[in-house]
């Protein structure tokens, strides 16, 4: 469903599941590891767990990765783009969080499915930090 709701702000686009390797010469890599929340837990009370896990990604994308942009998508997506900013040591403007595009996705998606009309002519945003507020 997440990438369903995502496809609307992407254009037309080929998602598949690689291996590190693959990194190589890539334009655009997309990070989603992490574990899920656990009933009760807000997105902050997986920092410790998911900066450990992506810290882990990251030294295994670091020998291949040959100067594309990166995208987090994995919560908390603002502390985890921060840390692989930081781990990787790239200039501004290369490593990205999806911040709210997957609940502006959603959003745009539930108005076109409700009016009964394509996401191509739905436009919305939700603007303001990522989390559980």
């Amino acid at each position: 469903m997440d990438i369903r709701h995502g496809i609307p702000s992407m254009g037309t686009t080929d998602v598949y599941v690689g291996d590190y390797p693959d990194c190589a010469d890539c334009d655009l890599i997309i990070i989603c590891a992490g574990r899920n929340r656990k009933i009760g837990e807000s997105r902050l009370d997986l920092t410790n767990d998911n900066v450990e896990i992506m810290h882990s990604v990251i030294s295994k994308i670091q020998p291949y990765y040959t100067g594309g942009i990166i995208l987090i998508i994995s919560n908390p997506v603002d502390i985890l783009t921060f840390k692989v900013a930081e781990w990787m040591d790239l200039p501004n403007g290369m490593v990205f969080g999806s911040g709210n595009i997957l609940d502006s996705s959603r959003f745009v998606r539930t108005i076109a499915d409700y009016v009964g009309l394509s996401t191509g002519v739905v436009n919305g945003y939700i603007v303001g930090e990522h989390g559980d507020g």
